[in-house]
């Protein structure tokens, strides 16, 4: 019965450990690609990206992982995700009265 429990555990742990890894790396993942495509197709350099955050959005489909990005000397925060053919969109951004502007 010991044995049984601990399989049974063990098991659960391992999903557990698992899909919390998975949800670290694309979090990860993401932030580094919107961060290269801030860098990249807007020419900002990195010393001007003031911060990046990925989190889970929990809006439906792809956009259920997004990163926000404030850059220097921009009172906006601008919100990115990744589309199905590994485009990195602007979803929206917010002003300096907390005001958002959904792009799509």
């Amino acid at each position: 019965m010991k044995r049984k429990f601990r399989i049974i555990i063990s098991i659960i742990l391992m999903i557990g450990i698992g899909i919390s890894g998975y949800i670290f790396y694309a979090k990860n993942k993401l932030e580094s690609d919107v961060i290269e495509h801030v860098m990249v197709e807007m020419n900002i350099p990195t010393e001007s990206i003031e911060s990046s955050e990925a989190f889970i959005a929990n809006l439906p489909g792809l956009r259920n992982y997004m990163v926000s990005i404030k850059i220097e000397n921009d009172t906006n925060t601008y919100f990115y995700y990744k589309n199905k053919n590994d485009d990195i969109i602007l979803e929206s951004y917010t002003d300096e009265n907390g005001e958002e502007y959904i792009m799509d």
